[in-house]
């Protein structure tokens, strides 16, 4: 099982081929991913579109503690100098705290441990 980062999401959207075989994964993700995954969902298509699209998260959106938030926002401040979004280290966090890795295509991640780089 993996952690999806929205990125992870969107490629498995656009059909990418690297991404095939984790459609067949179970999903998991944040309540933010899945509102992240939603704005850029509507950036491109139509609200029914968009719903049917985000509605296969329902059961996949696992919970974010306290705990979750504030070592996010460490590893946000710690690396300051990227790009690195809080949703992303929010994820990245969580994906460690569950044992799994986290799927990314983002740049940023690409030498973390304890993350499947995709691109």
């Amino acid at each position: 099982m993996y952690f999806f980062d929205t990125y992870a999401l969107w490629e498995l959207v656009k059909k990418n081929p690297k991404y095939e075989a984790y459609s067949r994964t179970k999903i998991i993700c944040s309540i933010f991913n899945a509102y992240e995954f939603y704005v850029t969902l509507r950036r491109e298509f139509d609200e029914a579109t968009a719903k049917e699209f985000v509605s296969i998260l329902e059961d996949c959106v696992v919970e974010i503690s306290v705990n979750n938030v504030m070592e996010a926002v460490e590893m946000k401040k710690k690396y300051n100098k990227q790009d690195i979004s809080f949703i992303d280290c929010l994820g990245y966090i969580k994906a460690k705290e569950l044992g799994m890795k986290f799927l990314t295509g983002d740049k940023e991640f690409e030498t973390m441990t304890n993350v499947e780089f995709v691109k």
